[in-house]
């Protein structure tokens, strides 16, 4: 199978005393509890609240193959071939209206990142949709 190649744009900024992170390719839009003095907000920061809310959103779920097929299903995530792709963040603005009222706050900051770069959460995503594709074709 051909490592995918998608890009997951992970949209971030502050709202008073809380970071909030939306991830839609993901299924994950939400606002992190409260954050003390969030000033200047790191890359890790970042990617340590989307890890909490990834492994929140997936935790209603029966199992991590169960969250996946879920994006399937959702039509977050569709596949071509061997491969893979995410809707673009644009598809998501203009689904969900507020996102775009986002945009427009000055502290807006935008992540992206592809699938093959070696994050635990990535590697992690990589591992599922595999497990998930490996199922499709046996069914």
């Amino acid at each position: 199978m051909k490592k995918a190649e998608a890009i997951v744009q992970l949209l971030y900024y502050t709202e008073e005393n809380d970071l909030v992170v939306n991830c839609p390719q993901l299924g994950i839009i939400g606002v992190s509890e409260d954050l003390p003095e969030i000033k200047n907000l790191s890359k890790e920061v970042v990617l340590s609240v989307f890890e909490g809310k990834l492994n929140q959103r997936i935790s209603r779920f029966k199992s991590k193959t169960e969250f996946i097929e879920n994006l399937f299903l959702n039509e977050y995530w569709e596949i071509i071939g061997d491969d893979f792709k995410i809707k673009p963040l644009d598809y998501f603005i203009e689904k969900y209206s507020y996102l775009e009222n986002t945009l427009a706050i000055e502290n807006i900051k935008i992540i992206k990142y592809k699938f093959e770069y070696s994050t635990e959460t990535i590697e992690q995503l990589e591992n599922l949709f595999k497990e998930v594709n490996r199922m499709i074709r046996e069914e």
